[in-house]
C-alpha cells in the first residue's frame, strides 16, 4: 500500500513539473512571436511614414494628392501640433506619427508617449491638426487620404 501511494505522489509530481515546463515554453514562444510581429509592424510603419514624407516634400505650394495607407493595419496616423503634448520624437515641433492607439482613461486618447516608444514620427512643419486616421485591414477596403498643400500649410484628410 505504501508503494502505491508513493508511486502516485511521484507520478503526480512529474506531471506537475511537465505542465510547468510546457507552460513556460509556450509563454516563451508566444512572447517571441509577438516581439517579431511588433518589429515587422514597426518596419511597415517606418516605410509608410517615409512614403508620406516623400510625398510632402514633392508637393508644390498649391497642390493635392491622394494616396492609400496600407500598413500596418490597425494602427493610426496622428498629427501633433507644436505646443500640445507631442512625442519626444517631434522635438517640440509639429509632426505626424503612425502608432498603435492607446486609450487613456484620465487623459486624451492621443498616445504621445506610446508614439515615442512604439511608433514612427516625422516632423512636418505647418501641419494642420486632423482626427486620428485608422489604417483599415485590407479585407475592409483601403484607407485613402488626401494630402493638400495650401501655401505653407499642410492638410491631411481621410477619404471616406
Amino acid at each position: 500500500m505504501k508503494k502505491k501511494g508513493s508511486f502516485l505522489a511521484e507520478e503526480t509530481l512529474k506531471l506537475i513539473v511537465a505542465l510547468l515546463v510546457i507552460s513556460l515554453l509556450s509563454y516563451f514562444l508566444i512572447s517571441l512571436y509577438f516581439a517579431k510581429m511588433d518589429n515587422q509592424n514597426l518596419k511597415k510603419a517606418k516605410a509608410t511614414v517615409d512614403h508620406l514624407s516623400t510625398i510632402l516634400e514633392s508637393l508644390s505650394t498649391s497642390s493635392t494628392i491622394e494616396t492609400p495607407l496600407l500598413n500596418p493595419s490597425g494602427w493610426y496616423l496622428f498629427s501633433f501640433i507644436k505646443g500640445e503634448q507631442e512625442p519626444l520624437a517631434c522635438e517640440e515641433t509639429s509632426c505626424i506619427c503612425l502608432c498603435k492607439k492607446k486609450i487613456h482613461i484620465f487623459s486624451s486618447d492621443i498616445p504621445s508617449k506610446d508614439c515615442s516608444d512604439k511608433g514612427v514620427c516625422e516632423v512636418v512643419k505647418n501641419i494642420k491638426k486632423f482626427n486620428p486616421i485608422k489604417i483599415k485591414d485590407s479585407k475592409d477596403g483601403l484607407t485613402e487620404i488626401n494630402i493638400i498643400k495650401k501655401g505653407s500649410i499642410v492638410i491631411i484628410n481621410e477619404i471616406k
